[in-house]
């Protein structure tokens, strides 16, 4: 299957923060490289729902544990471009029937 744009991941992402951000009554400019949690306050239950979101956009599943766990600890702050770029990089990947364990 052929990796979808970039350019449509990363306007997808801002465009759904965007109208979190509105929800919430920020007045935040979002950008590829603002912090999720130290700029915009999202929890890690928002992070999980624009993760969703980007499997519902992408109509397919991605395994997002090396993202929020590098290295087997939780990462401490994520930003779109990083999510991004992991979306692309991991679009392939197989999934297995179990999660790795970390």
């Amino acid at each position: 299957m052929q990796n979808p744009d970039p350019k449509s991941i990363e306007t997808m992402i801002l465009d759904y923060l965007e109208e979190v951000a509105e929800d919430m009554g920020l007045m935040a400019t979002v950008s590829l490289d603002t912090c999720l949690g130290g700029e915009l306050g999202l929890s890690s239950v928002d992070t999980m729902n624009l993760l969703a979101a980007i499997d519902v956009y992408l109509g397919r599943r991605i395994r997002y544990e090396a993202l929020l766990m590098p290295e087997g600890e939780y990462a401490r702050e994520l930003t779109p471009r990083e999510i991004s770029t992991y979306v692309i990089e991991h679009y392939d990947d197989q999934l297995d029937l179990e999660p790795k364990v970390m």
